[in-house]
């Protein structure tokens, strides 16, 4: 592999010493909300240490799942992730993922940029990573092979994959939907091989996975606003001075907000490159969803308090 390659001989810098050379993994691919936060954080950490620190970027699930890309990064085998699943690590973060919490994504981002989304943050740090920031994965919409979603009550019986999330798979299985977690990693492959007719996931993630290849329709539920967070393991971070710590947390900042900015486009522009491919795009009532899951609401409070989630939603954006 080319990146591989890259590896065995670190970068030097001009008087001579190695730089530092960190790994960052993600599932999605270079061309998406994921892909293009970890591309500005590179180049904008690289600019303010003047090479001293270098990212190496390894897309496509190349280093495994996201949540084995989080147990290397405990280990300390992995540098850095840009990782939508962190739930999958750190149960008590999927309090993001229940469905319809934020008015918009201006809310979402009011509430991860200020005390609650940072200190949600800080959850990371029993297990021994480091969260920088909060990036943008995006809205996550319902895509069928066949089925056509219009309304809740298209949701009975469809076999649908869930991310490796508590909270989106109690969501699906309040709608009726046979719904069960598979890492993203798998996904395309047990959509090709029918093993389920439907996903959920943003537009961008939608287009750069090419699951428009084995989906025929995309229903615009935005059901969840899923955050992306960027983490680095604290046995790497340990390993940079101070002046290189604080380039990385601005380095990471930068990235967050490529992130948000590449799924904003997405969302805007996305779909017409979809329809373009043959997907069918579908306009759906929200609100109807949104009560079909009124009785999840018991089970989200039990999963993360009812305080906690009413704290979120009395977020001024």
């Amino acid at each position: 592999m080319v990146l591989a390659s890259v590896m065995l001989a670190a970068p030097r810098l001009a008087r001579g010493a190695p730089a530092t050379v960190l790994r960052i993994g993600y599932s999605s691919g270079t061309t998406g909300q994921l892909g293009e936060g970890a591309r500005i954080m590179a180049e904008r950490l690289q600019a303010l240490t003047e090479g001293r620190v270098q990212i190496d970027s390894y897309p496509q699930s190349q280093l495994g799942g996201d949540l084995d890309m989080l147990q290397a990064m405990e280990r300390g085998t992995l540098d850095m992730t840009i990782n939508a699943a962190l739930s999958s690590f750190v149960p008590e973060l999927g309090i993001f993922e229940v469905p319809f919490l934020f008015r918009d994504i201006a809310h979402a981002h009011a509430v991860l940029d200020g005390p609650i989304g940072q200190a949600a943050l800080r959850r990371l740090e029993a297990r021994q990573l480091v969260g920088l920031s909060w990036g943008e994965n995006g809205l996550r919409h319902i895509t069928t092979t066949a089925r056509q979603i219009r309304g809740p009550a298209d949701m009975a019986g469809l076999k649908l994959r869930s991310a490796p999330s508590q909270a989106i798979l109690t969501t699906f299985k309040t709608l009726g939907a046979e719904a069960a977690m598979l890492p993203f990693g798998e996904l395309y492959a047990a959509l090709a091989a029918g093993r389920f007719e439907a996903q959920e996931n943003p537009i961008g993630t939608i287009e750069s996975a090419g699951l428009w290849q084995v989906q025929k329709f995309i229903s615009l539920t935005g059901h969840v606003y899923s955050p992306a967070g960027l983490v680095i393991s604290r046995h790497s971070l340990e390993r940079l001075s101070a002046a290189d710590r604080a380039a990385l947390e601005q380095a990471a900042r930068d990235g967050a907000q490529a992130s948000r900015r590449a799924a904003v486009l997405a969302q805007q522009n996305g779909l017409a490159r979809l329809r373009d491919r043959g997907m069918t795009v579908i306009e759906v009532d929200r609100t109807a969803f949104a009560r079909a899951l009124a009785p999840a609401e018991a089970a989200f409070a039990t999963m993360f308090g009812a305080e906690q989630l009413a704290a979120i939603r009395a977020v001024k954006a």
